[in-house]
């Protein structure tokens, strides 16, 4: 009798040791599954603020040199759009800025200064647009062709795929600028 008491112990201590890790294993894959959906949800704000409006964005500079740059405010828009996504996306304490390393938030650092040194509206004010505007805009538009972020085309919403397009622009950026 005291051997079947003892086996019952067992046995119910076991079926607790099974529960348990049974568990244990169903929070781990809910933990799991919540942080990949947080991460998909962080890597699809640069995607939709950031890639989507850089392709706009050159489908306008493409507009303004065919049309000889008579509406530039067009692009002054859409830099305001993009700055302001870049701006927010970049704050140390938002939610899409915990998913960048230290290189991503780099270039898109790199990326939001070339920006802000376009013509962009300001508050109570509309951008002025000159020579040298008008020729660094010329600039990003082959830079966004360049990093295969244009019009007409398929763009991939693949996470690396997005940001190898957005370390070729920094870098055609770059390169325009120690040319000038």
């Amino acid at each position: 009798m005291v051997k079947t008491l003892v086996e019952r112990s067992r046995q119910r201590h076991r079926m607790i040791v099974h529960g348990l890790c049974t568990l244990l294993v169903i929070l781990g894959t809910i933990i799991a599954m919540m942080i990949y959906s947080n991460h998909w949800h962080q890597q699809q704000y640069f995607i939709s603020h950031i890639q989507g409006p850089l392709v706009e964005l050159q489908g306008i500079l493409e507009y303004q040199q065919t049309s000889s740059w008579n509406e530039p405010q067009l692009v002054s828009n859409q830099l305001y759009v993009l700055i302001a996504s870049l701006d927010y996306g970049l704050q140390k304490n938002s939610y899409p800025s915990k998913l960048l390393s230290r290189s991503e938030y780099d270039q898109f650092q790199r990326l939001e200064a070339y920006l802000r040194a376009l013509p962009n509206h300001k508050t109570y004010s509309s951008a002025q647009w000159d020579e040298l505007s008008i020729r660094r805009a010329e600039q990003l538009n082959d830079a966004l062709k360049e990093a295969g972020l244009m019009m007409n085309t398929t763009i991939s919403s693949a996470w690396s795929s997005f940001i190898d397009q957005i370390m070729i622009l920094t870098k055609e950026l770059d390169n325009a600028a120690s040319l000038r």
